[in-house]
C-alpha cells in the first residue's frame, strides 16, 4: 500500500508537505499528521483508498493498452489500404492468378477487420 497515494485520494486539496509526512525507512512507512482541521485517516480508511487508487491506475493501464491496440489496427488499415489500391491497379492491367488471389486475401482480411 502507498500511504501518500492512498491520503491525496481521501483528500486531494491536501499537500505532502505541510498538511502530512510519509517516511519510509525501508522497513515501514511512518505517517505524521500536521493537519489540524482534518482528522488522520484511518488504517481501513487508508486501505480502502489504496484499493481504488489501484483500482483507477489498472482501468489507466487497460485503457492505454486498447488505445495502442487502436493505434496499431489503424496503422494496418493504413498499410492494408495502400496494398488495396496497389493490387486494384495491378489487376487492372493483369489477369495473373497470383494477383487476383492477393487481392481475394486483403477482401478476406478486410472483412475481418470491418467485423
Amino acid at each position: 500500500m502507498n500511504i501518500w497515494e492512498s491520503i491525496l485520494h481521501l483528500y486531494p486539496n491536501l499537500e505532502f508537505w505541510p498538511d502530512f509526512e510519509v517516511i519510509d525507512n525501508w522497513t515501514w512507512p511512518v505517517l505524521t499528521w500536521y493537519n489540524t482541521t482534518i482528522p488522520q485517516p484511518t488504517q481501513t480508511e487508508l486501505e480502502t483508498a489504496w484499493a481504488e487508487v489501484q483500482a483507477i491506475q489498472q482501468a489507466e493501464a487497460i485503457r492505454q493498452a486498447k488505445s495502442e491496440q487502436i493505434a496499431q489496427i489503424a496503422t494496418l488499415t493504413d498499410q492494408l489500404n495502400l496494398l488495396w489500391r496497389t493490387l486494384y491497379k495491378l489487376t487492372e492491367w493483369s489477369t495473373d492468378p497470383e494477383i487476383i488471389e492477393a487481392r481475394q486475401a486483403y477482401e478476406a482480411i478486410q472483412t475481418v477487420l470491418n467485423s
